[in-house]
């Protein structure tokens, strides 16, 4: 009699293999892998800050800014909190990114604070942070207007082959007000100052006391190439032009030539500026007038 009752709620009911499915059930549903967090709304957050004065001109100073999950940086800055300047950004590489401050006054006190911005455009900004510039040197050229007449927008190139200072000549910018707004010294004469479609500067002068040719600098005032003419020429002081792919400059050449069916001496000496083109990968381009004339 036990038996058949016992037998008769094994069939009425079957509770412990239910139970054992729903537990595989349930553990089969709540199987599952790590979600990592959504990358694009992580924010950049800055691990440290520092700033330094520029050793090639006091108007300007180098803002090295570490950060995480940062793709580029940037620094506003301004004489009061307000900040009304800023610069452009600049990527990161890795953690870490230098921003070059300009167009700072001299002598003069500065508030400012690092902007980093995410891949997905989330911006963050530091704390406030000072940084004082000095006084401008005192044998920088100084220029004064005594005429204007509704001059350009912009900023005035100039290079001085001159100097009151021994081995001290300036390549100089101003505004239309003849405020300065960059320099940088040189030790030998400054010619054909000029600002190259790459955003970088370039001028002939000499730095070494080798013959003077081209040197490109950045915005700091760091040297980034030289250039000089080939075969042995002395390099044009004129027009370096530079492009993507190469660069074209003068050469100069001097040639004994006989010119006395012209009126001429017998052993004149000839000087000849050389065309040079040179490009990335070809052969350089040379065009010589005396071949043509």
């Amino acid at each position: 009699m036990s038996k058949r009752k016992t037998a008769s709620r094994a069939r009425r009911f079957p509770i412990l293999p239910v139970a054992l499915g729903m537990s595989a059930f349930i553990l089969a549903a709540c199987s599952h892998s790590p979600v990592d967090p959504d990358g694009s709304a992580i924010l950049p957050t800055f691990t440290k800050l520092s700033v330094n004065g520029n050793a090639h001109n006091v108007l300007s100073a180098i803002v090295t800014v570490h950060a995480r999950n940062a793709a580029a940086v940037a620094v506003e800055f301004g004489s009061d909190s307000l900040f009304k300047q800023d610069t452009p950004f600049v990527s990161v590489h890795g953690d870490s990114a230098r921003v070059s401050v300009l167009g700072m006054e001299a002598s003069r006190s500065y508030t400012m604070r690092a902007v980093a911005i995410s891949a997905s455009g989330h911006q963050i900004r530091s704390a406030p942070f000072s940084f004082s510039t000095q006084k401008l040197p005192d044998d920088l050229p100084r220029v004064s207007v005594v005429a204007r007449q509704s001059p350009a927008a912009g900023f005035v190139m100039l290079g001085f082959a001159t100097s009151e200072s021994a081995n001290k000549y300036y390549a100089l910018i101003i505004d239309n007000d003849g405020n300065t707004v960059w320099y940088r010294v040189f030790p030998g004469a400054v010619v054909d100052f000029q600002k190259q479609t790459n955003g970088n500067y370039t001028a002939f002068t000499s730095i070494d006391g080798s013959p003077p040719h081209f040197y490109e600098f950045d915005a700091l005032g760091n040297l980034t190439r030289e250039f000089r003419a080939s075969n042995g020429s002395d390099t044009g002081p004129h027009e370096l032009r530079l492009f993507d792919d190469g660069y074209c400059l003068f050469g100069i050449q001097f040639h004994e030539m006989n010119l006395s069916e012209f009126g001429g001496a017998q052993n004149a000496r000839i000087r000849c500026t050389v065309v040079e083109y040179h490009r990335s990968g070809a052969q350089a381009l040379l065009w010589n007038p005396l071949e043509h004339f």
